[in-house]
């Protein structure tokens, strides 16, 4: 995983590899993990239904769609180096809010589970809207796409390994007398690990070090400009930056249809186990890892916007079995075909929109992208609830489903566009 990231150097930077820590700890326990497959199974435990389930995940992600344009700005003048470190804090104080509102009377708890998603959100934009231009100023361009693809390929890995324990610790806490798998106790026993175990993040991201694109030290005394390779014109930056946002926005609002719900959906109407679901996710995970190692040769072979439409394409197609059949194993499968895609899907996208656009600017485009991906994630949440009680799930799935595909025709009408655009001189450059 972190040979690719040599690209002929003598020694892979040490601040790549607090990088993939900080992923790791973050994938077993909030990005994927532990909070992904028991968060929504302790609130149905503390008597919430699926609108409440909805309500609370979609604040979250209004606070986190609001809050990462800021943060993107604020990191160009303070640094991102500085956001990451102060996101960390954030969350750690936001995730144990969440385990701490089972300890308080049925009056409070609704305030305090929202309070705590919106602080663990603030942190999270800190974070992560941080994350893709500092790993982009501590790796060359030619080793930037294994970075991400090392990157992803650790999500995966340590996805796998905390939905495994999301899904049997609960069990196992209850065999051992924590309280039934009925009850809250199982459940928030074990997410009082997440906020434990990124206490490894603070520390690693208390030793990582300031830098300045290596992109920029290279230009230095050139032109001066800030433009990636194949970017478009400073002044039409506004107009690209939206539309890559909106691109976003129907990408991860279709995924948020069923990384919000696919833990409620198995439980509450498949009546499939936690652990069975936390297993399902597990390999869920784990099966985007050879996706994630293939990254620089499909980008190589389909081209940046290719192989996100591919991946796009893919997740559409896992979401319409998982609607209109509801057997466990095929809504298994279906689930398994949008998280394979998944690594491919952010982790190309995010260097294709790197790549065209000013380089100065790559803190406010990651906060503008996240923030739409939020607002999509949020909109998901919130209107996907009441879409459940109402219509149930095959509808809500299949809004998903169409999401992803509008997404992969804007990126595939862009992407055709730019390369009738191109001058002859650059027609061998990837789309």
């Amino acid at each position: 995983m972190l040979t690719a990231l040599r690209a002929g150097q003598p020694s892979i930077d040490v601040d790549v590899k607090r990088h993939l820590i900080n992923t790791a700890v973050l994938s077993v326990t909030l990005d994927g993990g532990i909070n992904t497959v028991i968060y929504n199974l302790f609130l149905l435990r503390l008597g919430y239904g699926p609108e409440l389930v909805g309500t609370i995940n979609a604040v979250g992600m209004i606070v986190f769609a609001l809050a990462c344009l800021p943060v993107g700005r604020l990191s160009d003048v303070v640094g991102v180096r500085r956001m990451l470190r102060l996101g960390m804090v954030v969350i750690v104080i936001g995730s144990a809010l969440v385990p701490a509102a089972g300890l308080l009377p049925v009056s409070l708890q609704t305030f305090v589970l929202i309070l705590s998603a919106a602080i663990t959100n603030i942190g999270m934009a800190g974070y992560f809207v941080c994350t893709v231009p500092y790993l982009g100023a501590i790796t060359s361009p030619e080793q930037r796409t294994a970075a991400f693809s090392a990157q992803s390929a650790t999500v995966a890995i340590f996805g796998f390994g905390g939905s495994l324990l999301g899904g049997n610790l609960p069990p196992l806490l209850s065999s051992l007398g924590v309280g039934e798998l009925s009850q809250p106790g199982p459940y928030q026993t074990t997410l009082w690990l997440i906020p434990l175990m990124l206490i490894v993040p603070m520390i690693m991201l208390a030793r990582m070090r300031n830098v300045v694109s290596q992109d920029d030290v290279a230009l230095a005394g050139q032109s001066g400009s800030l433009v990636s390779s194949g970017a478009v014109p400073v002044k039409s930056t506004l107009a690209l930056l939206a539309f890559f946002g909106a691109v976003r926005f129907l990408q991860v609002g279709g995924v948020g249809a069923v990384q919000t719900f696919f833990n409620v959906y198995m439980d509450s109407q498949l009546h499939v186990s936690t652990a069975t679901i936390g297993a399902i996710q597990a390999v869920s995970k784990l099966s985007g890892l050879p996706a994630a190692l293939a990254i620089p040769w499909l980008t190589r072979k389909l081209g940046g916007a290719g192989a996100v439409i591919c991946a796009l394409l893919i997740a559409a197609a896992g979401m319409l079995p998982l609607a209109w059949i509801a057997v466990p194993a095929v809504a298994s499968v279906g689930y398994i075909l949008v998280w394979l895609s998944t690594p491919v899907r952010y982790a190309a996208y995010m260097v294709y929109v790197m790549s065209r656009t000013p380089r100065r600017l790559h803190g406010t485009l990651n906060g503008m992208q996240e923030g739409l991906a939020g607002f999509g994630f949020a909109s998901i949440a919130f209107f996907g609830g009441f879409t459940v009680v109402q219509f149930g799930y095959s509808l809500l799935f299949t809004v998903g489903a169409i999401a992803m595909i509008l997404s992969a025709i804007m990126l595939g009408a862009y992407a055709f566009g730019s390369r009738l655009r191109r001058s002859p001189a650059t027609l061998g450059a990837p789309p």
